[in-house]
């Protein structure tokens, strides 16, 4: 037995994303990965979020390793007597391959 599917014409249907909520983050966030699209897309979705300002990228994990010790030794140096906790790195993304160091 042969099933007859029939079309209806609609209206057309409009893709609607709900409204990101944007972050506010107080420290850096590191992201590193060795494919450039993939550090766009990265951007671009940060961006989405409201995380445009205080993103570091790096190429490979040697460098955001790098990058994670120069933002602590900055934060540290910058902390005030008495001062008992410090959150200088918000976010660090690692790609699972990449040349170096990887993300796992």
């Amino acid at each position: 037995m042969e099933e007859t599917i029939e079309w209806m014409e609609t209206e057309s249907i409009k893709s609607v994303e709900p409204p990101l909520k944007k972050l506010k983050l107080t420290g850096t966030v590191i992201v590193a990965d060795d494919s450039e699209v993939n550090l766009e897309a990265i951007r671009y979705n940060l961006e989405k979020i409201g995380v445009s300002q205080g993103v570091k990228f790096c190429f490979d994990g040697k460098e955001a390793v790098d990058e994670a010790m120069a933002v602590l030794n900055h934060a540290l140096q910058q902390m005030k007597p008495g001062q008992k906790r410090i959150r200088p790195i918000s976010a660090f993304l690692l790609d699972v391959q990449m040349p170096y160091k990887t993300g796992i």
